[in-house]
């Protein structure tokens, strides 16, 4: 270590050549009595005749790694940055724009005060979470799954939803293992694949003769038989769906429980984030609920969405114990534990929603707002995709797509969110973001909205 005065007394060069005679010795007779190398010993090496000049050393040529080498900056952080630029509404970030609810905001001072919470509210917590959280959640689960829970084995706190995903990738993935889900796709799960060194491979989802209602895209059950080989480790279903909206059926779900029991070793990832989400008095089935399915299926969900605090980051997953227990021990290594006092926040959230009518009222909140933009969309000539759940439409904008110079190899998506941005000041992302490169062709005539906004920022 070095002395700080050898920096404001004798600059880096010096430093530098004294470095360079030194490297070779080892510390112990360096320094014998001390752990750091004083300004005197930097000093004497320096007017040392043994120390010969040499070249600045170079930048090291740094090179990222194989798995990364496909990744670029997204789209949401460059589209929110335009938007910034020209002043226009930003529709396209899937967070809030209004403030936390007031009970929200209550429980969150009193976590993070130790006279409330203790002392201890301030430390790690286990690396499986919070107490007081994981029994909440057990309280909540064994209802709405139908099944015993135990809080120890069967729940993992995680640094939201994302990072549950993360987890559940590295406990089980060896590279070349494949992970199916559908096309389109919450943006996050091919670099999360890709990073564990995984294969995405892709179902997809079609719009059913351009109906303008999210529950009309189907999947080929076919296709997804197809698409899960031996190769095949985990399956992710997403729904309520993420980006179109669409809350899959009971009879849907079970046609796809079939096709899980001709695969015993295949573990379903479900991605439920939008469960509180769902409108039009629409049913969200949860897939573990479904015969034989519980010992086959993680449930992944989140406070970020049902809370609107999209920044406190607390997931968790839920599931039998065989399938939590490698997630817990890969996940100790990852990030350990929560931030304490979000955790605390979150479970007291929790029960004191049970108790009123925060999600009912959460529900109409955002079917209003849904609806609201739906409007706005159609009047504009761009056709909406009507979703039954979540914070997002798509949108088919074919009839502006005469405006846009287009050349051969640039996305219309992408320019079109550009031109809007730019002339209409509002942003939104381009949809084939969340489409695999074989679908790009359909999804270019799509840009994503986000409508969990305030009435006055939709009216604008």
């Amino acid at each position: 270590a070095l002395d700080w005065r050898c920096f404001t007394q004798l600059g880096s060069n010096a430093i530098m050549k004294s470095a360079r005679y030194f490297r070779s010795f080892p510390s112990r007779q360096v320094c014998r009595s001390r752990n750091v190398i004083t300004t005197s010993f930097v000093r004497a090496m320096c007017q040392s005749s043994t120390i010969t000049p040499t070249e600045p050393l170079k930048r090291p040529n740094v090179q990222r790694a194989d798995r990364i080498a496909s990744f670029s900056p997204n789209a949401f952080s460059h589209f929110s940055f335009l938007a910034e630029e020209f002043k226009a509404v930003n529709l396209a970030q899937g967070a809030p724009d209004w403030d936390i609810p007031e009970f929200v905001q209550r429980i969150g001072r009193e976590s993070f005060s130790s006279s409330f919470a203790g002392p201890t509210i301030h430390q790690y917590s286990s690396h499986i979470g919070l107490p007081a959280l994981n029994n909440v959640l057990v309280k909540i689960y064994e209802k709405l799954l139908n099944h015993s829970l135990d809080p120890v084995h069967d729940v993992l706190i995680t640094n939201g939803a994302q990072d549950a995903i993360v987890a559940i990738l590295q406990a089980f993935l060896n590279p070349g293992d494949e992970v199916v889900y559908m096309d389109p796709f919450f943006a996050a799960y091919p670099p999360m694949v890709t990073l564990v060194s995984g294969k995405s491979v892709c179902v997809p989802l079609r719009q059913s003769s351009k109906s303008l209602f999210a529950q009309d895209w189907t999947i080929d059950l076919k296709e997804l038989d197809d698409a899960i080989t031996d190769r095949t480790k985990i399956l992710i279903l997403n729904t309520p769906h993420n980006p179109t909206g669409k809350v899959f059926s009971r009879n849907e779900l079970l046609a796809i429980a079939k096709i899980v029991r001709r695969h015993p070793n295949l573990i379903v990832l479900s991605d439920e984030v939008y469960e509180n989400l769902v409108f039009d008095n629409l049913e969200h089935i949860r897939f573990a609920t479904l015969p034989d399915m519980f010992d086959r299926t993680l449930t992944v969900s989140s406070a970020s969405k049902s809370f609107s605090c999209t920044g406190w980051r607390i997931g968790w997953i839920i599931g039998p114990k065989d399938l939590i227990n490698p997630i817990q021990l890969a996940h100790q290594w990852m990030s350990f534990c929560s931030a304490v006092p979000l955790q605390q926040a979150v479970a007291s959230m929790l029960e004191e929603s049970l108790k009123t009518t925060y999600f009912d009222d959460l529900r109409h909140d955002f079917q209003q707002m849904r609806d609201q933009l739906c409007n706005a969309l159609q009047s504009a000539g761009i056709v909406p995709v009507i979703p039954s759940s979540g914070y997002f439409i798509l949108g088919d904008f074919t009839k502006h797509r005469n405006k846009l110079s287009i050349s051969p190899n640039e996305r219309a998506d992408l320019e079109f969110c550009g031109y809007l941005t730019r002339e209409y000041g509002v942003a939104a992302i381009p949809a084939s973001e969340f489409f695999s490169e074989e679908s790009h062709q359909f999804a270019e005539r799509f840009t994503r909205y986000s409508f969990c906004r305030t009435e006055k920022t939709l009216n604008e």
